[in-house]
């Protein structure tokens, strides 16, 4: 009798719905990161024996897995709501179709044996696993990266009743744009940094967007750590959570950001609008002409694009500005919040 859902169309299912489970695994440890487990699982409604599921580390990614598999399904099979549990069993297997390494979680070792014999069978699939159970996985933590800090005195921090985590801003206007109550000052906050680049985007949003480096807020140590105990679970090199007061100085401009070319083409404002900078630096002059043009758009009057061999830049959270002189750079810089410091830019 052909089975209502099979474990290798659930396999198959994951694979073409997340990476995470089911993705080329580092031979050191294919184990993906993270703190608990969500699990569904499917059973035939006329053979309640008859059953498997799947496991993942976010509640999302097994809402979504849940709600393919019940728009598969044509036998009317009942779909468990996805549900937390602290340990999952799994294993990995070869494909040797795709020459990857995969890995699969599931409810219970029961599944898991279940599975296994049916990859085993599948020539297509070598060196299967024995079933295991696999819990928490945390990893090393980060350097924590000053520069991400942005520059000033004072922190102005929301007081959201719990379970809210509240966030800090270095000025009042900023903080009163993530809450409209009062935000309260205070001389500290407690920070963390990762990477970017290792960071699962769909596991969390970060507070702030910093050059290269995701960056976390907080107005107490304990707000710091509840968002830290979901941060690290997801991505490598969360620092540890850090107390940060007054920053005299901007941090260093994020180099990887600058753009690359040999030289600079600039615009300047015969007149300059309120909140406008007067010149700004562009490294093609196609770009040059195409951004003097839409400012043509709004009615103003910029002069031609001109050459010229450096510039000066700075960083802001993902994007970077570059300016014909110092000044003007550090005029621009002192109105950002997350602005690095400018640093002359030349060839790249």
């Amino acid at each position: 009798m052909t089975r209502w859902l099979p474990s290798a169309l659930l396999a198959v299912t994951a694979c073409a719905l997340i990476v995470v489970v089911c993705s080329t695994a580092r031979a050191e440890d294919p184990t993906p990161t993270g703190v608990g487990w969500y699990c569904s699982t499917a059973s035939n409604k006329y053979n309640a024996r008859d059953k498997a599921g799947r496991c993942f580390r976010s509640e999302e990614t097994c809402n979504a897995f849940q709600a393919q598999i019940a728009e598969a399904d044509l036998l009317g099979s009942l779909i468990t709501d996805c549900r937390a549990q602290k340990n999952a069993a799994a294993l990995t297997y070869f494909d040797v179709m795709d020459e990857v390494t995969r890995f699969e979680a599931v409810p219970s070792t029961a599944m898991c044996n279940e599975l296994r014999k049916s990859l085993v069978r599948n020539k297509d699939n070598q060196r299967v696993s024995a079933c295991k159970l696999v819990g928490d996985r945390i990893p090393k933590p980060g350097t924590f990266n000053a520069d991400a800090v942005p520059k000033g005195k004072d922190w102005y921090c929301t007081n959201r009743d719990k379970p809210s985590l509240d966030v800090c801003r270095r000025n009042e206007a900023t903080c009163k744009e993530l809450d409209d109550e009062a935000c309260t000052k205070q001389v500290n906050a407690f920070a963390l940094t990762w990477p970017r680049s290792s960071a699962s985007e769909d596991a969390f949003l970060a507070e702030t967007d910093t050059p290269g480096h995701g960056l976390g807020l907080f107005r107490s140590a304990a707000d710091c750590k509840r968002f830290r105990d979901q941060v690290a679970g997801f991505s490598e090199g969360v620092s540890p959570c850090t107390p940060v007061t007054t920053v005299e100085t901007a941090g260093a401009a994020d180099r990887s950001l600058f753009p690359e070319g040999t030289g600079w083409f600039c615009y300047a404002l015969a007149k300059v609008p309120q909140g406008w900078n007067r010149d700004i630096c562009f490294r093609d002059e196609s770009t040059c002409n195409q951004m003097r043009e839409d400012v043509i758009k709004m009615k103003h009057d910029p002069r031609e694009c001109a050459p010229a061999m450096k510039a000066y830049g700075f960083t802001s959270q993902k994007w970077f500005f570059a300016f014909p002189t110092k000044d003007q750079c550090d005029q621009v810089a002192a109105a950002d919040e997350f602005a690095s410091r400018c640093e002359p830019v030349g060839r790249k």
